[in-house]
């Protein structure tokens, strides 16, 4: 029954809310980063009802659709892998914001040429500002935990290694099997001590949908 309350019905989910998620977080004004977090917020939408099809088909049938659990695994490897690039280059520009030595794009910026280079120049000027440099970084601090699950489960998935580690190698990496409360697909993910867990796409959709909610507000 717990498990079944976790996770909320697709019709109960506010469809900007991962939108909304990344809209928070200071560096999104810029239209390029806002499109990647269009994209990853549009796509958990479709992926999180086709997943449901596949738990109605999968408990109607009472055995497992193959073709469709193909197709949602290599969705599901595609959503967390653009999530993840997502996070990564947001965290990557705050750092180089953050540095007062970083003058990437700055000295020979064009700016009437280059939209990257205007929005890098005028956010770098934004954080000069005391206030809004500790604001970006209470953002990137407390976005940690999401990151690095995220980072946990690519690095099973893309690269079949545990994650910081040579001494291990996962079981079964990019093997799922249908969680029956979602639909989504569990994955068996090692960590950088050997430890497994088992983590689902829609667990990472609903962390960032989380992280603006009132009880777990963390932006």
């Amino acid at each position: 029954m717990e498990d079944k309350l976790r996770y909320l019905a697709p019709n109960k989910i506010d469809p900007k809310k991962i939108h909304s998620a990344f809209q928070k977080l200071i560096l999104f004004d810029n239209a390029f980063l806002n499109m990647q977090a269009m994209n990853v917020a549009a796509t958990d939408q479709l992926i999180m009802n086709w997943e449901y099809s596949l738990l109605h088909d999968y408990i109607r049938s009472d055995s497992t659709p193959l073709e469709s659990v193909i197709l949602i695994s290599a969705l599901s490897q595609m959503w967390i892998f653009g999530t993840y690039e997502l996070l990564r280059t947001w965290r990557q520009q705050i750092r180089e914001h953050l540095d007062p030595k970083s003058n990437k794009f700055y000295a020979n910026a064009e700016t009437d040429q280059n939209l990257s280079e205007a929005y890098w120049l005028k956010n770098r000027e934004k954080f000069k500002d005391a206030s809004f440099a500790k604001k970006a970084k209470n953002q990137y601090d407390k976005m940690e935990p999401i990151f690095r699950c995220i980072e946990d489960i690519r690095v099973n998935l893309a690269k079949h290694e545990a994650p910081k580690s040579d001494k291990f190698k996962p079981r079964a990496p990019g093997y799922g099997r249908i969680n029956i409360n979602c639909g989504s697909l569990d994955y068996e993910i090692m960590d950088r001590n050997g430890n497994y867990s088992f983590i689902n796409r829609r667990d990472i959709a609903d962390m960032l949908r989380d992280s603006i909610s009132r009880k777990k507000k963390i932006l």
